[in-house]
């Protein structure tokens, strides 16, 4: 499902300024605005300031991009309206035809996100429908931790659960929901199908352990999950049968997992570990049992893309997307909003996250920027 990655990409691209040799004097061409890695939003002015250390007379000066083409020229100019994506910005210095330096540096547009929920409680954890119309959240506005799903066009929501509930996942056909609640005393995962009247949750775990964390198989009826006892976390897998239910541990304690997530095919499983001083993303696959890092250090929670070429992770904060063919990784957010919970639609070409960049913590829902 995944390609090889680089895991030394880094998330900032340093300043990059080239000496050359003019007229006999050594002058140096450096970027000074915008620095490396800098975000801006889409649909914003982007200025850009340069210096040339020698007599810049007789000198000419132009901005590129390797995404839009040429930008501007002279030591300072400004760019309107970058195209959504990730920029490499060069400026070049020529004596007449002849090239006399040249500087580079990294420019990331990121998109504006749009506000999906809008309550004075907590709302997060929001999940996609298999076919992306309708969207199930964890919410807190009735006081208690309860599932809501509301069509994502016009917005309604409709609340499913009286008696608890937190990080609801569909089923493949979009029919019922897993999720995990203590109404029963304990963390377990309880199952309700959303065609029923009433609706009545059928719980699926009774282990004297917690099990919370539910994530369903794309294609099948399994749903991997979190389950602690005496302070281990597992990582298990649990197959619904038509009578009862049969679980198997498939990541052990050594790794501390959490927040599982399934690859489109099933075939992987993607999991945080916190076993050491920092978090990182691991994939494991269901085939061969290996277990590889995936991605920089310090990824928390994450979520594959539809065609398993992107992963949408929380990195101090922020939300970034990494892609699986060359490791390389954008940011996607610069709120300092403590991003939650990320979610791709089923068409990979957006995405749900909670934040808190409105002052409450809400669900967003953001458009990606095509894959390069």
């Amino acid at each position: 499902m995944f390609a090889a990655m680089n895991r030394k990409s880094m998330l900032t691209a340093a300043l990059a300024a080239l000496t050359f040799y003019a007229a006999g004097l050594e002058a140096e061409l450096r970027i000074l605005q915008p620095t490396g890695a800098e975000t801006v939003y889409s649909g914003a002015s982007l200025r850009m300031v340069a210096r040339w250390s020698g007599d810049p007379a007789g000198l000419s000066f132009r901005w590129s991009s390797d995404v839009d083409g040429e930008l501007g020229t002279g030591l300072v100019t400004s760019a309107e309206a970058l195209s959504y994506a990730s920029h490499r910005i060069t400026i070049e210095a020529f004596s007449g035809d002849s090239l006399a330096g040249r500087a580079r540096t990294v420019v990331h547009v990121i998109g504006s996100p749009e506000q999906f929920t809008l309550s004075e409680r907590t709302d997060w954890e929001g999940e996609f429908s298999p076919s992306g119309r309708r969207l199930a959240y964890t919410s807190y506005r009735s006081g208690d931790p309860e599932i809501w799903v509301a069509e994502v066009e016009n917005r309604f929501a409709e609340r499913i659960t009286y008696n608890g509930g937190r990080t609801p996942v569909w089923n493949p056909d979009g029919t019922r929901l897993a999720f995990w609640s203590e109404r029963s005393g304990s963390r377990d995962i309880w199952l309700v199908d959303l065609a029923q009247d009433p609706r009545e949750a059928v719980r699926l775990t009774k282990s004297s352990a917690d099990e919370w964390m539910p994530a369903f198989h794309p294609l099948e009826s399994k749903i991997a999950y979190i389950a602690k006892h005496d302070r281990e976390l597992r990582l298990m897998v649990m197959t619904l049968g038509p009578m009862d239910t049969t679980a198997v541990e498939v990541v052990g304690p050594e790794r501390y997992p959490m927040f599982p997530r399934w690859s489109s095919d099933g075939r992987e499983l993607l999991f945080t570990s916190f076993a050491g001083s920092t978090p990182v993303l691991i994939r494991y696959s269901t085939e061969s049992g290996a277990l590889i890092e995936t991605g920089p250090p310090g990824c928390e929670d994450a979520d594959i893309s539809p065609g398993g070429d992107r992963v949408l992770l929380v990195r101090d904060g922020e939300l970034y997307l990494l892609s699986t063919g060359d490791g390389a990784i954008r940011p996607l957010s610069r709120d300092s909003g403590g991003v939650l919970s990320p979610r791709f639609s089923p068409d990979g070409n957006r995405a749900v996250y909670a934040t808190t960049r409105s002052g409450n913590c809400d669900l967003w829902l953001l458009d990606l920027p095509p894959g390069r």
